[in-house]
């Protein structure tokens, strides 16, 4: 888990929204390519898409990605990750949270991941609708 959080908007060959490298794509090519790891299961809980983590890690199925977000904010051209679950604006909290964990559990299931990473920079927080 990386604290600093939002570096899922740089992409290969470029920065973006504030992101200049992406730590969660490079950590899970990082493992893979060294043999540690199978599997990787990248959970985005930031209230907006991660489309450089998508774009990335688009054509390796060794890499899943479960994005959950706020469907009209930046950025504005989406980028299509593994499984994507895209919210409407003033989407309260249970509602979020079962999606997210629907989600959640599918994909443990099927996709049985060895490694988790996680960026939730801008989560939803109770009293902070989605935006």
């Amino acid at each position: 888990m990386n604290t600093a959080g939002g570096t899922h908007h740089a992409h290969r060959a470029h920065g973006s929204g504030f992101c200049i490298l992406n730590d969660l794509a490079v950590t899970a090519k990082r493992v893979l390519q060294r043999g540690a790891v199978e599997r990787v299961l990248i959970v985005d809980l930031d209230v907006h898409q991660g489309d450089g983590t998508a774009a990335i890690v688009e054509d390796d199925d060794r890499v899943f990605v479960l994005d959950a977000h706020c469907a009209d904010n930046f950025p504005h051209k989406k980028a299509t990750a593994s499984r994507d679950i895209a919210l409407a604006k003033g989407t309260g909290d249970d509602a979020y949270m079962k999606a997210v964990e629907e989600g959640l559990r599918e994909v443990l299931e099927e996709f049985k991941p060895q490694l988790v990473l996680y960026d939730g920079a801008r989560s939803v927080r109770r009293s902070s609708r989605f935006r």
